[in-house]
């Protein structure tokens, strides 16, 4: 039973990473021929199979061939038998045509009175199991509702965004006016449970998968607080949120004028939000630098990516991107403007997917040096499509590489100066810039001010050690512009003057206070 080739595939491209909070959208479409026709086969079962078929076949980047998914759709349903019928059915090696997996779901069907949705949604995930892509997934219309708030940063949910750690989930922001943040929740609180039970699970996106949960519904949260070093309980609310995708802020300074734009994700008007907080610093004073921070930002629309691309290149390569086909695109910024000042990107391991592409091209281009440690390592593009059972399937469609045709996917970039403590990149990131003078000021729990500019640092810059007071090895030594190696995570604070630099420090009140100045 071959279906015609009469499909339409949605094409909006997406570059992100599974389970992130990054979504995408179904409007756009491109003329690829499909195999299946919705309009001839409407009254059939296992049509949402069917498509997911034709789609994986004719346009996964991996070409994944029809015995591969064929056998992939028959194990996903036998397991489902196996483990919810207690039966056995029997896959038949030889069977590699759509036409025999069709029929023998259909006898298994009958024979175990299975209902046709449900089997038809394990036959698609027994094909995503085959073709061992993270990236292209099955969404229920439910799941689709949550991705595509999310990679636009509205969600409904605590208010907490997470960093994973060798030591486990740490508390990386508290989204203001949040139930997290009126609960008294803040950055540098390890989570460590949930109703109860101890956080096993590793990985954001997995993460994220257990704590969601519907407006109004309850969860209780146990921390191992940052500030006390005890376990607390807390019992806190779903509910609305909507998160700036950029936020921006200018640097206190004599001598300079850097600003600094945060972007969390490349949602659907990321451009727009960005220039916007970009004018605004740049209406306050005349730049003579700017920060970029890309920091865990998990990537989302391409067509974002490229707007902000344009702010600072004039005209100039974004991108080659690759089909299954090896048919190789060249995507084009045109009609930008030039960067009117040095540019510095953050980066680290969770910058990913259109955050690796627009670091990677103002990379290449000269235009930005990025510090921080190795990006994620996601080069390739996916779009989401319709199914006709009202889910839809993220797909992926073509890898990317940089304009100067630097790999990305499972690779990652490398940054130009690579410093792995959150607060000391945006000590170098203000030294590449030229600033002179850099005070630092340590606040209750883990906010940490940088000449004027809060920051939540994920451990703390001090801790005692029997009578003494040490400094984090890390930070001492972006402040002193030492690129020894650390021989440890902690060392005596102290006073230094050397020929480049003078360090000093004091507790005022209840802040701790330390200055860099480059003679």
């Amino acid at each position: 039973m071959k279906l015609r080739k009469t499909g339409i595939l949605a094409l909006t491209l997406m570059l992100l990473l599974p389970g992130s909070g990054a979504m995408a959208s179904m409007s756009q479409s491109f003329n690829q021929a499909s195999s299946f026709d919705i309009n001839s086969t409407s009254n059939m079962p296992l049509l949402e199979l069917q498509q997911v078929y034709y789609i994986l076949q004719e346009n996964h980047l991996d070409k994944p061939s029809e015995k591969k998914l064929v056998q992939g759709a028959l194990q996903g349903v036998q397991q489902y038998i196996k483990a919810e019928k207690h039966a056995e059915v029997v896959v038949d090696e030889k069977d590699d045509t759509i036409t025999e997996m069709v029929d023998r779901i259909t006898q298994w069907q009958a024979q175990q009175k299975l209902d046709w949705y449900t089997v038809s949604y394990y036959g698609i995930e027994g094909m995503l199991a085959q073709i061992n892509d993270p990236y292209t997934t099955l969404f229920t219309e439910t799941e689709l509702d949550q991705f595509q708030n999310s990679v636009n940063n509205n969600f409904v949910g605590f208010g907490i965004t997470f960093r994973e750690t060798d030591n486990g989930f740490i508390v990386r922001s508290v989204v203001e006016n949040s139930p997290a943040a009126k609960a008294g929740i803040h950055s540098g609180d390890k989570l460590e449970a949930m109703n109860g039970s101890k956080i096993t699970v590793k990985g954001i996106g997995e993460l994220n998968r257990i704590l969601q949960g519907e407006e109004g519904t309850s969860a209780t949260l146990t921390f191992f607080k940052s500030g006390t070093a005890k376990m607390k309980d807390y019992t806190i609310k779903r509910s609305p949120l909507v998160i700036p995708e950029a936020t921006s802020k200018l640097f206190g300074s004599k001598s300079t004028a850097i600003g600094y734009v945060k972007l969390d994700t490349f949602g659907s008007d990321a451009g727009d939000r960005f220039k916007e907080q970009l004018d605004q610093i740049e209406n306050q004073k005349k730049l003579t630098g700017l920060i970029i921070d890309l920091r865990d930002n998990s990537g989302g629309y391409l067509n974002a990516a490229k707007d902000i691309a344009s702010l600072f290149m004039e005209n100039g390569l974004l991108m080659y991107t690759t089909n299954r086909n090896d048919v190789e695109v060249e995507n084009w910024v045109r009609n930008g403007r030039p960067a009117p000042y040095p540019v510095t990107v953050l980066v680290n391991g969770q910058t990913a997917s259109a955050s690796e592409m627009l670091a990677g091209a103002l990379q290449d281009h000269k235009i930005a040096k990025l510090i921080g440690t190795k990006t994620f390592g996601k080069g390739i593009a996916q779009t989401v499509l319709p199914l006709v059972d009202g889910d839809a399937l993220k797909v992926t469609l073509q890898e990317y590489k940089t304009p100067a045709h630097r790999k990305v996917n499972k690779v990652g970039l490398e940054p130009d100066i690579v410093i792995e403590d959150d607060i000391s990149q945006v000590v170098g990131a203000l030294y590449e810039l030229g600033e002179k003078r850099i005070e630092v000021r340590q606040k209750s729990g883990f906010e940490v001010v940088v000449n004027g500019v809060s920051f939540y640092s994920t451990s703390p810059l001090l801790k005692k050690v029997g009578n003494s007071l040490n400094i984090r090895s890390t930070f001492m030594q972006s402040m002193l512009r030492e690129k020894t190696a650390v021989s440890s995570e902690y060392r005596p604070i102290v006073s230094v003057t050397n020929p480049t630099v003078t360090f000093t420090w004091k507790k005022e009140h209840d802040e701790y206070i330390f200055i860099s100045e480059q003679k």
